[in-house]
């Protein structure tokens, strides 16, 4: 994984400082969701454990179970009108108080958030390699291997890495239980590549760079990436009944950015790096919550020995991308106090934040450019942002804040 080339800013009266050897330019962020598909090789090993898992099951009870669940899941849940989550960035008004502390305090909040949407623009063909002729939750042949989401800056003809999430399925003795007995599928978190001081937290949407308080671990903490993939699929059953674009389930994946796990490369780029193993203590800092129903297969037709055929499903994974951190108020209080806040502290960022126009809107919803294809074993869809403006250091190629 290719590492980002960044000039770490100590805070904004550093950035202050380093204008006059900046120069601005303009560059667009890069969202990048890759849904990747086992080769041959790993596709024997995964189809030879599914079958003995299978085995256990009995012909006749696997097969029992298997209809039973769909017709469970038809009733249950693909029947259910989907739960909208409320995105509490919609609003924007900062409540007027009458201390100017308050008022800045209330602002950071606001601006300590960020989110992203990436949609997919057509169904994903095909969930399995092979029709079936057992049902339309027949697990054998599934090719789906989960999924990687990443974002860069592409900036004078160049991209840089923000980060980079890779969630694998679980095949695991516990994943398979889940995919033969319960038509579900597990996802895990395989690794995650990280650079806070490129990340879109606090007011990296905004234009104007001499407005910007770029991220600082020393005021602000709690920083974390949150994705929201949502499965949804479209499919006729037997009896020729179309659903188009049914929920199947959710992952919510969570890292938590631990600044004492900071890592610096050869270059002196910093970025916070994690990769699974059994044991690893920082696994306590990535967490996966939820699971999908595996995709139903299309009715196809019958054989001539009236023997129905199923298809090999489509499907859609569409992320939600969140970004926060909170206010480090040890960093604000006066020395010797646990409640008293230094002016000297809060004022100059009160004072960028002021004098941003009245009618800025954060991080507005831009007309995007999406492409989706295949490549290399892998469904990818981009996602380019309009261009908006960066920060160049002068006489290098370093990045020191953007916009989104």
């Amino acid at each position: 994984m290719r590492k980002a080339i960044l000039l770490l800013a100590a805070g904004f009266l550093a950035l202050t400082g380093a204008r006059a050897q900046s120069r601005q330019v303009q560059a667009s962020r890069v969202y990048t969701v890759a849904v990747q598909e086992r080769d041959d090789l790993s596709q024997s090993d995964f189809s030879s454990n599914l079958a003995g898992e299978m085995e256990q099951f009995g012909n006749r009870s696997f097969l029992s179970a298997l209809f039973d669940t769909y017709r469970s899941a038809t009733a249950n849940v693909f029947a259910e009108s989907t739960v909208k989550v409320v995105n509490v960035l919609t609003k924007h008004a900062v409540e007027q108080l009458r201390s100017p502390r308050s008022r800045w305090e209330q602002a950071v909040r606001q601006e300590s958030r960020f989110t992203k949407d990436l949609k997919m623009l057509s169904d994903i063909h095909h969930f399995y390699n092979q029709v079936s002729t057992i049902g339309p939750m027949d697990p054998t042949g599934m090719v789906f291997d989960g999924f990687t989401c990443s974002q860069s800056v592409l900036v004078e003809g160049r991209e840089e890495p923000v980060f980079l999430v890779c969630c694998k399925l679980r095949t695991d003795s516990l994943g398979l239980r889940s995919m033969v007995a319960d038509s579900r599928f597990l996802l895990y978190v395989d690794e995650v590549y990280f650079n806070p001081w490129l990340c879109d937290l606090p007011n990296d949407s905004l234009e104007n760079v001499n407005l910007r308080i770029p991220f600082d671990f020393d005021r602000r903490k709690d920083l974390r990436l949150k994705i929201k993939a949502t499965m949804t699929s479209s499919y006729m059953n037997q009896v020729l009944q179309i659903v188009r674009d049914q929920e199947l389930g959710s992952f919510d994946i969570e890292v938590k950015i631990d600044p004492s796990r900071i890592q610096t490369d050869e270059r002196g780029t910093q970025f916070f790096h994690y990769k699974y193993a059994p044991g690893n203590p920082d696994n306590r800092l990535v967490s996966v919550r939820g699971d999908s129903f595996i995709v139903p297969r299309s009715y196809v037709a019958s054989k001539a020995n009236h023997e129905d055929v199923w298809g090999m499903g489509q499907y859609k994974m569409n992320l939600t991308i969140s970004e926060t951190c909170e206010i480090n108020k040890d960093f604000y209080l006066q020395e010797g106090s646990a409640k008293d806040y230094d002016k000297t502290r809060w004022e100059p960022e009160w004072k960028l934040i002021k004098n941003r126009p009245k009618d800025h809107t954060l991080w507005s919803d831009l007309v995007d450019s999406v492409t989706q294809g295949w490549g290399d074993g892998q469904w990818i869809v981009k996602t380019v942002t309009p261009a908006s403006t960066f920060l160049i250091q002068e006489g290098k190629t370093l990045i020191t804040g953007g916009g989104n």
